[in-house]
């Protein structure tokens, strides 16, 4: 890496340093000494991996930790609010205790251990992190049973793409990439439970990463249990993608079962949520009660109760964000909720 990279790569990593102190996390559980073998499992099974590496040594994608400099208290506060090239991790997918224990294993990072040879680069190079650990599917698709070419595969790899970065002969040899591409054609997916035919590929596509598990919604993407827009319109996102969404074609997902997954969302009954109650679960979920107050009453960050600003005023500053505080993309927060937590706002003493 040229000293320019590294200069903006420690750069970066301070800015999100910097940041997380501003808005500062404290644990909400009582926590124990780390347990660094449990560290190591956690991160082996981690999606944090196909960034850091697979023995948290850094890559092109993420700076290395093992041995890292940074406090628990640090590495706390950049999971939990997330910086540029890095998703937020909230509590429910990665706990207090868990990030603790990793920590542990940063300080005596012992290298974790491989699987049989044609697995190990598929681990090595962090591939599970993102397509499963036996490439059953992640936040990334599934690749047990792959049909492509191996040219198609190839290419993939080689170039990288939306998302994933390239891997050079230098990295993961020709012959090393043939050995995992027999590898995953090898693997058997799952059979699918009876009746749930329409979840599983909700679940085999990743898009209960971003929708929900039961399409009820998150800050990655928009609820769509019930939905009523119509078929054309479902599947036009689907097949031609969308801001933070791959595309998925026939080969995929059939227009058959696209059907019947568009079928299944229709069915799911919305729970009902109190006046209000929506727009501060928002609030809290997109991590603006961390610095301005549960109810916007004010930390480190500015209370917004009380306040005169117009929607314009107020969608401008989140959407391209000011300094100590990042940008929300229309993926992280859509249009209409915007204007629910703007009326939230205003309508707090």
């Amino acid at each position: 890496m040229s000293n320019s990279h590294r200069t903006w790569h420690t750069l970066g990593l301070l800015a999100i340093v910097l940041l997380a102190g501003a808005c500062d996390v404290t644990p909400s559980e009582v926590l124990t000494p780390g347990d660094a073998i449990h560290g190591r499992s956690l991160w082996a099974q981690s999606e944090c991996i196909g960034c850091h590496g697979v023995n948290a040594q850094g890559s092109t994608g993420g700076p290395a930790l093992a041995n890292t400099p940074l406090t628990i208290r640090e590495i706390t506060n950049i999971t939990r609010r997330g910086g540029p090239g890095m998703p937020k991790y909230p509590a429910r997918q990665i706990s207090d205790q868990d990030l603790q224990d990793m920590y542990a294993w940063f300080q005596n990072p012992v290298p974790a251990p491989t699987g049989e040879r044609e697995q190990d680069p598929w681990t090595q190079w962090g591939c599970g992190g993102c397509h499963g650990a036996n490439a059953e599917g992640a936040s990334a698709p599934a690749l047990t049973g792959t049909s492509q070419p191996f040219s198609a595969f190839e290419t993939v790899v080689r170039q990288g793409a939306e998302g994933m970065p390239k891997y050079p002969a230098s990295q993961v040899s020709d012959q090393a990439l043939r050995d995992m591409y027999a590898w995953l054609q090898a693997q058997a997916p799952v059979p699918a439970p009876t009746g749930e035919m329409e979840q599983d590929p909700w679940t085999q596509w990743a898009c209960a990463g971003c929708h929900g598990g039961n399409a009820q919604g998150s800050t990655n993407g928009p609820a769509l249990v019930g939905t009523s827009q119509p078929f054309s319109a479902f599947e036009a996102v689907v097949r031609q993608g969308a801001e933070g969404m791959p595309a998925f074609s026939e080969s995929q997902i059939s227009d058959q079962t696209l059907q019947e997954m568009y079928t299944w969302l229709q069915a799911q009954a919305p729970v009902p949520t109190p006046a209000g109650e929506r727009e501060q679960d928002l609030w809290a979920q997109s991590g603006c009660g961390g610095c301005h107050g549960a109810s916007a009453e004010g930390a480190s960050a500015a209370a917004l109760t009380g306040e005169e600003y117009s929607y314009d005023e107020f969608e401008q500053v989140v959407r391209e964000g000011v300094e100590g505080m990042p940008a929300y993309s229309t993926s992280q927060i859509n249009d209409m909720d915007l204007r629910r937590m703007y009326g939230w706002l205003m309508a707090l003493p």
